[in-house]
């Protein structure tokens, strides 16, 4: 393969719904690809668009509108400044996902056209529809980023709204959804007057509810055989109604699904022998919840990386998967690209 070397710009908002993740990286390859983040920060999203994205759900067409259109300009204010002042090639974009089946079809908050008109770059986007149309579920999206960029882990854990692993072994890559995470941490921490649980403090302040845990760990998503992937409706529909319904203090909920989180991941990795776990999304600050996972996870290695990681690994995979696009290489599914 030829060398290659290009800045890209990517951006993500997840499904915790905290704020618009913004990465500038530069990205290399000779026989290998290397990567720099050149400039890193977190947009914190304003308070209506927030809002309506939480009850996004019971939203009509003519409000989902007025959202969509509202939510394009103001990544096209906090955009453009860093387009002009690092001239990318172009923008990876992915906006928060309001409607997904998998293997039907994704729709996420975004009108790339406005955005590529409005910073004067080139859009690449729509990948997760781009992997359906291939026969794929349409997510995850990450693996291909990580065989390239980390070639020396093959386990990777990203604790972000909904909790997701990819197992890379010498025949296969398996990559899926594996439980909730921080959406359904947030959710009770939210009733406390809080965005989340700050270093779970909270979850280790109460005690395990095991009526509750056990009705969690039996969910039906729960039994699926991987790979599988989960929907922003589907973790909501039963989680919120399932802690909304049952008594309890919301310490001792916070604890009960810190436990529910941490066996479902050690059960979906009870097939693998111990190996390192590359961990990363928001959930990797919740002290709690990794002292937790290592309960459960005794002879595998934990790696926390740094601050960048831990917070843009997914904006950098939407800047290096719109590179692949760009490029026309593999990168295990189509996107679309949108020209100013």
């Amino acid at each position: 393969m030829e060398r290659i070397k290009q800045r890209w710009l990517g951006a993500q908002c997840g499904s915790s719904l905290d704020g618009l993740d913004v990465a500038v990286v530069t990205f290399s390859k000779k026989s290998s690809w290397y990567f720099s983040f050149e400039y890193t920060q977190t947009f914190t999203l304003p308070s209506a668009i927030q809002n309506a994205l939480l009850r996004a759900q019971t939203l009509s067409w003519n409000e989902l509108s007025s959202l969509l259109w509202d939510f394009s300009q103001w990544v096209v204010e906090v955009l453009t400044p860093l387009c002009k002042a690092y001239q990318p090639e172009g923008i990876g974009f992915h906006g928060p996902t309001l409607f997904f089946i998998p293997q039907r079809y994704h729709f996420s908050l975004e009108l790339p056209a406005v955005i590529a008109h409005g910073t004067q770059t080139l859009c690449v986007h729509d990948f997760r529809n781009g992997m359906i149309a291939k026969g794929c579920k349409g997510a995850p999206l990450a693996p291909i980023m990580e065989r390239y960029l980390f070639p020396q882990y093959r386990f990777f854990l990203n604790l972000g709204g909904i909790a997701n692993l990819s197992c890379h072994t010498t025949n296969e890559i398996m990559a899926f959804d594996v439980v909730g995470c921080n959406q359904v941490l947030n959710f009770l921490a939210r009733q406390k007057g809080k965005a989340y649980d700050y270093q779970g403090k909270w979850a280790r302040q109460g005690k395990v509810l095991p009526s509750l845990l056990e009705q969690l760990n039996q969910w039906t998503f729960l039994q699926k055989t991987p790979p599988k992937a989960l929907d922003n409706h589907t973790l909501q529909t039963f989680y919120f109604s399932v802690l909304s319904h049952y008594p309890g203090s919301v310490e001792d909920k916070l604890r009960t699904v810190v436990e529910h989180i941490a066996q479902q991941i050690a059960k979906s990795l009870a097939c693998f022998s111990p190996d390192v776990l590359f961990i990363t999304g928001g959930g990797a600050y919740n002290a709690f919840l990794i002292e937790r996972l290592q309960y459960y996870l005794p002879h595998w290695q934990l790696k926390i990386p740094s601050k960048e990681l831990i917070e843009f690994k997914e904006a950098l995979l939407f800047a290096f998967l719109a590179l692949l696009c760009y490029e026309r290489l593999d990168n295990t599914l189509a996107a679309s690209l949108t020209f100013p």
